[in-house]
């Protein structure tokens, strides 16, 4: 008989015994191969980078142009969809979906800030940095 310990919290599924694992004093588990995802998405990726001492510096993608595929400069954008955009959250374990009224709309903010070296005067990037002040 197959002893469960718990639900994995970053992919839900069961955790067994005999599986390596980290476990919470709260009880909750976690695979061991989730737990790397685990954290980057709980503390996120920056605040673990600071604290061991660097910085995020954007590349240029030069074959951007040459794929079909714009670059995307602000280093808090996570994707677009339709007429969203999906940001790093303020804080830990969320995101910020910003929604336009039409896809021209959310192109335009994209083309504005998210994907130039203006992103830092979108006040969600500063919202969103703010975060890593004290890092």
């Amino acid at each position: 008989m197959e002893v469960v310990c718990g639900c994995c919290r970053w992919c839900r599924e069961p955790v067994r015994r005999a599986e390596g694992r980290y476990a919470a004093v709260d009880g909750a588990v976690v695979h061991e191969e989730c737990m790397e995802e685990f954290l980057l998405e709980a503390l996120g990726l920056r605040r673990l980078a600071a604290q061991a001492g660097y910085r995020y510096e954007r590349g240029e993608d030069t074959d951007a142009e040459e794929s079909g595929v714009l670059p995307v400069w602000c280093p808090f954008y996570r994707e677009d969809s339709g007429k969203s955009i999906f940001c790093e959250g303020i804080t830990d374990e969320s995101f910020l979906r910003l929604t336009f009224v039409s896809a021209r709309a959310k192109r335009q903010q994209m083309e504005i800030f998210c994907r130039t070296k203006h992103c830092e005067k979108c006040e969600l990037y500063g919202a969103i940095n703010a975060r890593y002040a004290d890092a």
